[in-house]
């Protein structure tokens, strides 16, 4: 028997980690501004990976399909390492070494996780991000005390916060499906204002990919239930919140258009286009690791967008396992068709849509953590028991 108490507690500083990473506390004040070696996710994620290295110290290395996977990750983010031989950037971001560095030792550990009892490991995970969506509300409802055309909420990372808040509904979904107790429910209509007051519109979209589905796979009479108790706390919400109209009011009429009546695209038209141009440039390898930020002569130094960081640094060289590794945790939906099983396919959905506006190498952890958990859930027979 593996020890669970170490697996939980690495898997907790996992979904810690991703939770933590897109924080600006350097936005907080000078105390907070300390630099690459300040950052708290690194060093989760590096927890994370010492305590499942003891696990497998203490136990041995199981033999599980899972772990092919997560070898076939790691070799896709050395292969970004080794593209940094022929980068257009002649010095190397460190930050972006560092978080492709850490998924390549991180996840052959990571698939250690799901090695055994993989029902309960995927079902500490929904809890975890349920718990941290409660822990986020603070903070978001600190920004609600000063509402403008910028909210406040934006000064604390509101992407982080809004993608925290949408992983904790779909977490609420799954649990309230796997238990039939729609009181997990009643978080959701604040995290989906907390979403709408960061005017994070990826946010939302990825919820309705990942957590519509939980919905439509319950029974009618529960889905109309589950739907009933969300609208009751959410009118409840319009009335005791004292800016929910004008957070309301924010997302429809300046998070969505433009001055000029243009759907805002938060510049995301132009990195979408300078990347593709990018990727025809040298579709076959692309420009290497850091090669958008060195060529395409924007702000940003990532397009925003997993896919289009694939296309652009690595070409079909590392499109191709990208898709096939994506691809694997998708097929791996039919494997089983359990609530809590339901309720990691929700995440892996969310956190892949959400990688498509906002994503990027270090970003994307808990994307490959939960498309594992995915690919560990177990086979299943014809009449619903395992094979």
């Amino acid at each position: 028997m593996r020890p669970v108490g170490l697996e939980r507690v690495a898997i907790a500083l996992l979904v810690a980690a991703e939770v933590a990473g897109g924080f600006a506390l350097g936005r907080l004040g000078p105390a907070f501004d300390v630099g690459l070696w300040g950052a708290v996710r690194p060093w989760l994620v590096v927890l994370a990976a010492l305590t499942l290295l003891l696990a497998f110290v203490r136990s041995g290395l199981p033999r599980h399909r899972v772990l092919l996977v997560a070898v076939g990750i790691s070799l896709l983010h050395v292969l970004l390492l080794f593209s940094l031989f022929w980068s257009a950037r002649v010095i190397p971001d460190p930050e972006e070494v560092l978080n492709v560095s850490i998924l390549v030792v991180a996840m052959p550990f990571a698939a250690l996780a799901f090695a055994e009892d993989t029902e309960a490991r995927q079902d500490w995970i929904l809890k975890l991000l349920f718990v941290l969506g409660l822990l986020s509300l603070p903070v978001a409802l600190a920004g609600f005390s000063s509402v403008s055309s910028e909210l406040s909420l934006r000064t604390v990372g509101s992407i982080r916060i809004a993608r925290t808040a949408g992983l904790a509904a779909v977490a609420a979904l799954a649990l309230g499906l796997r238990s039939r107790s729609w009181l997990w429910l009643i978080p959701v209509p604040v995290w989906v204002l907390v979403m709408l007051a960061s005017g994070n519109r990826a946010s939302l979209l990825a919820l309705v990919v990942g957590g519509v589905p939980l919905l439509f796979s319950t029974r009618r009479v529960q889905a109309l239930s589950g739907g009933a108790i969300m609208a009751l706390v959410a009118a409840l919400v319009v009335v005791t919140v004292p800016v929910a109209g004008e957070i309301v009011r924010f997302f429809f009429q300046e998070a969505i258009w433009e001055s000029d009546g243009r759907i805002y695209l938060a510049d995301r038209g132009v990195l979408f286009g300078s990347a593709l141009a990018l990727f025809l440039r040298a579709p076959w390898t692309g420009h290497g690791l850091g090669g958008y930020g060195a060529l395409a002569g924007t702000y940003y130094e990532y397009p925003h967008n997993l896919t289009l960081s694939f296309a652009t640094e690595l070409g079909v060289l590392g499109l191709v396992p990208y898709a096939l590794l994506l691809g694997m945790s998708l097929l791996a939906f039919r494997r089983s068709n359990s609530p809590t099983h339901l309720g990691m396919a929700g995440v892996f959905l969310y956190l892949f849509v959400a990688a498509q506006f906002s994503g990027s190498y270090g970003d994307a952890f808990l994307l490959w953590i939960a498309g594992l958990a995915v690919m560990a859930a177990p086979r299943r027979g014809g009449d619903g028991s395992p094979a």
